[in-house]
C-alpha cells in the first residue's frame, strides 16, 4: 500500500507581525529623531525641496551602491556560491538590524544563519562572517 506524500506547505512571503514591526521601527525612529533634535517632517520637506535634484539623486544612487559592495563581499568570502540578489537583500536588511540593534554580534549571528540556509557549514559561515565583518570595519575608517 503506497503512503500519499504530504505536499509542503508555501510559507507566506511576509506576515502581520512583519508589518506590525517594520510600522513599529519607523515610529521608533520619528520618535528617536524629535526626541535628538528639533527636527520635524517640515524641517526635512524644507531641505529636500531646496537640495540640488542632481545632488539628491547621486546620493540615493551612491547609497545603494554601498549594499551592492557590502554583497560583494560577502559573496566573495563564502566558499559557496551566494545568489546576488539574497544577498543585497541580506545587507539591507543589515541596515535596519543596525537601527534596533546596534553592534557586530548581531550582524554576525545574522550573516551565520543567512549562509547556513546556503547550505555552508557553521564554521565556515562564522568565518565568513567575520571577513565580511571586518571589511565593514576598514571601510569606516
Amino acid at each position: 500500500m503506497g503512503h500519499e506524500t504530504e505536499r509542503p506547505r508555501a510559507e507566506p512571503r511576509w506576515r502581520w507581525t512583519d508589518i506590525v514591526m517594520v510600522v513599529l521601527v519607523i515610529v521608533g525612529l520619528v520618535i528617536l529623531v524629535r526626541l535628538l533634535g528639533d527636527v520635524g517632517f517640515d524641517t526635512i520637506w524644507k531641505q529636500l525641496r531646496s537640495a540640488d535634484p542632481t545632488w539628491l539623486i547621486l546620493g540615493l544612487i551612491a547609497a545603494q551602491l554601498m549594499l551592492l559592495t557590502q554583497a560583494v563581499v560577502l559573496r566573495g568570502a563564502s566558499a559557496v556560491p551566494i545568489p546576488w540578489r539574497p544577498a543585497i537583500a541580506l545587507q539591507a536588511a543589515l541596515k535596519v538590524f543596525g537601527l534596533t540593534l546596534p553592534g557586530s554580534a548581531s550582524r554576525v549571528a545574522t550573516d551565520v544563519q543567512f549562509l547556513e540556509n546556503f547550505d555552508v557549514r557553521p564554521p565556515e559561515a562564522i568565518l565568513t562572517a567575520s571577513i565580511e565583518e571586518a571589511a565593514r570595519g576598514l571601510s569606516r575608517v
